[in-house]
């Protein structure tokens, strides 16, 4: 990882912390990284209404680009002692130049420079360790591919209970599985 974190230097990538301005190029890849991984985003108002109420304070937008052509870009947020990686994308094209490990490593330092102590890079497969460290190099389903990036950063799997609803409205919420269920099926 730190010799792909090095490639990208080497290979021209220029890495920078991105404003409001370059919210479109994120969705773009946004976009890009959706279709290929074959894994769903959310839309443009969404992630733009996140930057929005979290940046400069908490939350950065960092790019990597190419000769002017951005090529990988991820939101990071962080809120006292803690940041969490929550949205990364990257292009199609220049994945050999290693954008993504150069703008993980520049949301690292940021988090470093608000004096941040745990860096979150928050979600992997649901297995134990072992199957993890068994299969990583195997498996490119799901949420594999990105564990064989995020692992490579190091750290410790750490579990929890996971996001749960609060239904306030019974029957509406049986509706909303409902369409949640009809678009698994169409899908």
């Amino acid at each position: 990882t730190r010799r792909k974190v090095r490639a990208g230097a080497k290979k021209d990538v220029v890495v920078r912390r991105g404003s409001a301005i370059d919210l479109d190029s994120f969705n773009d890849l946004m976009g890009t990284t959706g279709a290929r991984n074959q894994i769903g985003v959310h839309s443009a108002a969404y992630y733009r209404l996140a930057y929005q109420l979290f940046a400069p304070d908490h939350a950065a937008l960092t790019i990597a680009s190419h000769q002017g052509k951005d090529l990988a870009a991820l939101m990071v947020f962080a809120f006292g002692r803690t940041a969490w990686y929550f949205y990364g994308a990257s292009s199609n094209e220049e994945r050999e130049r290693m954008p993504t490990y150069a703008i993980q490593w520049e949301a690292i330092r940021w988090a470093r420079e608000r004096g941040c102590e745990v860096y979150d890079l928050w979600g992997i497969p649901d297995e134990d360790p072992a199957t993890l460290e068994s299969q990583f190099q195997a498996r490119s389903d799901g949420l594999w591919g990105v564990y064989g990036f995020k692992r490579g950063f190091g750290g410790q799997i750490v579990r929890s209970v996971g996001a749960w609803d609060y239904v306030y409205n019974p029957l509406l919420y049986r509706v909303y599985q409902m369409v949640l269920a009809s678009r698994s099926i169409q899908g």
